[in-house]
């Protein structure tokens, strides 16, 4: 895909604006606005929790992108994919409900990713990603807790 067919995914960068601001709030693309319009337009209810048409049409769809997201990342079975607000809920549910020992991360890590393994007090390496040292330092650690790409200098970690 050309960057220009990328751009008119996204509305808002209709008036030629380069965004960078991505770490605090993502650009959506149309594909997404109208999924979101649709919903509440449509079928604004809530999902799991009641029995009438619009809140059974939200679990579907729901389960529908938990299957696709699980095929996409090859995991074993669609429950294996939640949802959260964003990382770092994700990232505090993991710490609180796995609580490991000792934990790695890296030297470009978001706070939302150090904070959650500070406050635990579980053992907490940070090192450079370099492959070799990174696979000398997790050979007794609990969790690997990395982000794909720095918010600090959007270097991007092939994983």
């Amino acid at each position: 895909m050309k960057p220009e067919q990328l751009r008119e995914s996204f509305p808002s960068l209709n008036n030629k604006i380069i965004y960078f601001d991505s770490a605090c709030q993502a650009l959506r693309p149309k594909q997404v606005i109208e999924a979101v319009k649709d919903y509440y337009e449509n079928y604004p209810a809530c999902a799991g929790r009641s029995s009438h048409q619009w809140a059974r049409k939200v679990t579907e769809q729901i389960w529908q992108a938990r299957q696709k997201i699980a095929k996409f990342i090859n995991a074993k079975k669609p429950e294996e994919i939640i949802f959260t607000r964003n990382t770092t809920e994700g990232i505090n549910l993991i710490a609180h409900c796995l609580k490991p020992k000792k934990v790695l991360t890296t030297d470009k890590e978001h706070n939302s990713n150090l904070v959650p393994w500070q406050t635990l007090g579980c053992e907490h390496r940070i090192c450079r990603f370099d492959l070799a040292d990174f696979a000398e330092k997790n050979k007794d650690v609990d969790l690997i807790s990395i982000g794909c790409t720095s918010n600090l200098d959007g270097q991007t970690i092939d994983l």
